[in-house]
C-alpha cells in the first residue's frame, strides 16, 4: 500500500491545478447536458455482439436512439499478450506480443508448462525471484480471462472522445417498462439537487441490502470528460497488471473509486497527502495471511471507508462523484 500511496501522491502533484480547476471552474450552476450529449457505450467482442446477446445489444441501441443519446458498441481486442498456463486457477499470461517477451515464459522452469497440461509448470514456483525485472514487465496473472478487461480499456477510449459516457456491461437489462420514461441525462442531477456544478462519475450506492460481497457495480457507470473524471478510468486502468485481483476490473474500479474520494479530499482541503491511505488494498491484493482472498472482506473495508470519506448511505456528500440511491428512482444495477 506504501508503493501506491506513492502514485496517488505523484497524481495529487502532476495533476493538483487541473484537478483544481475542474473542481471550482463554474460559479454558477451548470446547465444539464442534453441527451445528444451523453453517449451510451458498451464493449462486447464480435461473437457477443452478433450471437447470444446480440437482443440485448439491439435494446440498448433502441433506447439510445428513443432517448436521443448516441449510442456506441466497441468491439476492439486490447490484449495483445498471450496465456501461456492456468496454473492454480488463474490465467498466466505475457503483458504483449511484441519482439522477444511473446514467448518469455519458456526460459523459467517455473512458468513453463508441462507439455501435456497447462495447469502444471515443469519446475518449482520456489525458484522463482520476485524481484526478477524481466518477470515484473512482461509477466500477468488474470483471475478472469483477460479480454474481460477490454471494457475497461474501450471505456478510457469513449470517455476521452465523448463530453458524457453513460457505461454499461451488456448483460444489464432494461425494463420495458422504463423504455420511453427516463433518460440518462437526467440520473447526473436529479431535480432538487443543491450542488453548485455537476458530478464528474455517477453510480449506483451501495445500499444495505446488497450482498456483502458487492462494492461499486461496474455493470453501470457515467463518467465525464474532465480531468477528474480521466483520472478515475485511469486510474482503474493502472490495476489492470495486478496479480488475480477478485472480480477483475469490478474490483480495480471500486478501488479507484475510493482513491478518487481520497484525492478530492486533499484537492478541495489544500492537502498535499490523500485522505484514503490505500487502506483496503492489502484485503484485494493481499488477502488473509495464508494468501486466501474474500472479496466479501475487501467489500466490507470498502462500505466502512465510503462512509468515512462521504458520509452514509443516502447523504453522500462529495463535489466529484454522485451516489444514486437504490431506493429512490429508477434502479440502474439491481442485482439479482
Amino acid at each position: 500500500d506504501l508503493a501506491q500511496r506513492r502514485i496517488l501522491a505523484r497524481h495529487r502533484k502532476e495533476h493538483g491545478e487541473a484537478l483544481l480547476e475542474a473542481t471550482f471552474a463554474q460559479g454558477l450552476p451548470e446547465i444539464l447536458p442534453k441527451p445528444g450529449e451523453v453517449t451510451i457505450g458498451m464493449h462486447a467482442d464480435i461473437s457477443s455482439a452478433t450471437g447470444r446477446w446480440r437482443g440485448q445489444v439491439e435494446l440498448w441501441r433502441a433506447f439510445s436512439a428513443e432517448q436521443g443519446h448516441p449510442f456506441l458498441l466497441d468491439s476492439e481486442s486490447y490484449f495483445s499478450g498471450t496465456v501461456f498456463a492456468r496454473y492454480l486457477g488463474h490465467y498466466w499470461a505475457s503483458s504483449n506480443s511484441t519482439g522477444s517477451t511473446e514467448t518469455f515464459w519458456t526460459r523459467y522452469g517455473y512458468l513453463r508448462p508441462q507439455p501435456h497440461s497447462v495447469f502444471m509448470p515443469e519446475d518449482y514456483f520456489s525458484l522463482a525471484k520476485v524481484h526478477d525485472p524481466y518477470i515484473l514487465e512482461n509477466l500477468v496473472i488474470f483471475q478472469q480471462p483477460p479480454a474481460y478487461w477490454n471494457s475497461l480499456e474501450a471505456l478510457a477510449v469513449a470517455v476521452s472522445k465523448n463530453a458524457w459516457t453513460v457505461w454499461i456491461d451488456y448483460d444489464l437489462t432494461l425494463s420495458p417498462c422504463c423504455f420511453g420514461v427516463f433518460s440518462f441525462a437526467e440520473l447526473i442531477a436529479s431535480e432538487g439537487d443543491k450542488t453548485s456544478s455537476l458530478p464528474h462519475v455517477v453510480l449506483r450506492d451501495s445500499p444495505r441490502e446488497d450482498y456483502h460481497h458487492h462494492c461499486a457495480n461496474a455493470g453501470f457507470f457515467i463518467v465525464r470528460n474532465t480531468a477528474i473524471g480521466q483520472l478515475f478510468v485511469e486510474l482503474a486502468r493502472q490495476k489492470r497488471n495486478w496479480p488475480a485481483l477478485p472480480y477483475g476490473y469490478q474490483s480495480a474500479m471500486a478501488e479507484s473509486l475510493l482513491e478518487i474520494l481520497g484525492l478530492e479530499h486533499a484537492v478541495v482541503h489544500g492537502k498535499t497527502t490523500t485522505a484514503y491511505p490505500s487502506t483496503c488494498l492489502p484485503e484485494l491484493v493481499l488477502g488473509s495471511p495464508t494468501g486466501s482472498k474474500s472479496y466479501a472482506n475487501y467489500c466490507y473495508c470498502y462500505r466502512r471507508e465510503l462512509e468515512r470519506l462521504v458520509g452514509p448511505e443516502g447523504q453522500r456528500k462529495s463535489r466529484w462523484v454522485k451516489f444514486l440511491n437504490a431506493r429512490q428512482g429508477p434502479e440502474v444495477g439491481v442485482l439479482l
